[in-house]
């Protein structure tokens, strides 16, 4: 992550270049174990706003890897760097966990949250991770989530012999937006008054 500073003759302006986290590729796309996986987070329009407040969390099936609220680390698993940038009272992180292979942006500026591994090992990574996003706003909180799934598919190869070889693993990456047909239950916690979804 690269920021720089711009120093006006009369005016301070601050701008900072950030590398977006690639977009998830469609479904049913087959990564082989060296590339990457993405998972990019519901965007925030209006989190460069004061009055917004801002927690972010990333899990894997039930497991919290990270999750940063109005940019600072509550909850971090494996920690590999955090480098944090304030500019007022917003914060643009840069966060690697797991041998530096996890890579984490959250940004208040833009509104843009986001994930990589690189490189992708499938017996470790495989499962479901998720994006959950929490905005508190004047009093109301809301949380969207996204979510994405690793998956280690065994392929096998033919031979002319009739005989079958195993190929090496592959990964199997599902768009989060693409339609499914399973059933979703949906719960209220009243203490947070927020709304959560769940499959």
């Amino acid at each position: 992550m690269l920021f720089n500073e711009e120093r006006g003759s009369i005016s301070q302006k601050r701008h900072h270049t950030y590398k977006h986290l690639r977009q998830t590729p469609s479904r049913s796309s087959i990564r082989s174990p060296s590339e990457t996986f993405a998972l990019n987070c519901p965007h925030v329009t209006d989190a460069n706003n004061e009055q917004v407040r801002i927690e972010v969390t990333w899990t894997k099936d039930d497991t919290i890897w990270l999750k940063i609220e109005n940019g600072e680390r509550k909850i971090y698993n494996k920690l590999s760097s955090f480098e944090k940038k304030r500019v007022g009272k917003k914060s643009v992180l840069h966060v690697t966990l797991n041998k530096g292979r996890y890579i984490f942006a959250y940004d208040e500026l833009t509104g843009d949250f986001g994930m990589e591994i690189r490189p992708v090992i499938a017996d470790q990574d495989e499962g479901i991770w998720q994006c959950h996003v929490t905005v508190h706003q004047k009093g109301d909180t809301y949380t969207l989530t996204s979510r994405s799934r690793v998956k280690n598919v065994q392929k096998y190869q033919q031979s002319k012999d009739g005989s079958r070889s195993q190929l090496n693993p592959l990964l199997y990456q599902e768009d989060s937006i693409a339609p499914k047909k399973e059933p979703i239950s949906s719960f209220t916690r009243h203490e947070h008054n927020t709304i959560e979804i769940s499959r």
